[in-house]
């Protein structure tokens, strides 16, 4: 999404007679309000510190909280202590899914993505994670 839709606005660029003289006309009008908003879409670019807090979910062990970029991605936070607090020695980083729980209820998290392509917002996030093999439904009984 670029600046102007950010802001809801639009831009006045005055009447050309030709289309090349239309859109540079536009370009400089467009330049022009970037520069008036540069600092906060800078802003805006930069991670914030988020806090993650992370339970096994298995045996309910809350492990040592970290704090990390809001760029990280979660596959990123799956660590040996993870793996190993869920008792699955080997289990690659692919093996491993988090969940949380918001205000729409517990949401399985897309764990290729970051904090905040998640939509993980707060400063502080609990996270549960689990085997991924145990998000799959049990096989059907005869």
């Amino acid at each position: 999404m670029d600046g102007l839709s950010m802001r809801g606005e639009s831009l006045a660029v005055p009447f050309q007679h030709s289309l090349r003289e239309f859109l540079e006309g536009a370009v400089g009008v467009y330049k022009r309000s970037l520069g008036e908003y540069e600092d906060g879409i800078l802003e805006a670019r930069v991670p914030r510190p988020v806090t993650v807090i992370i339970e096994i979910m298995d045996t309910g062990t809350f492990l040592p909280q970290r704090t990390v970029p809001s760029n990280t991605v979660l596959r990123e936070l799956v660590s040996p202590e993870v793996v190993h607090s869920l008792g699955r020695p080997g289990l690659p980083a692919g093996g491993v899914s988090f969940t949380t729980v918001d205000q729409h209820g517990q949401r399985h998290l897309r764990m290729a993505k970051t904090i905040d392509e998640n939509h993980l917002l707060d400063p502080i996030i609990f996270l549960a994670a689990r085997p991924t093999d145990r998000l799959l439904s049990p096989p059907a009984t005869p």
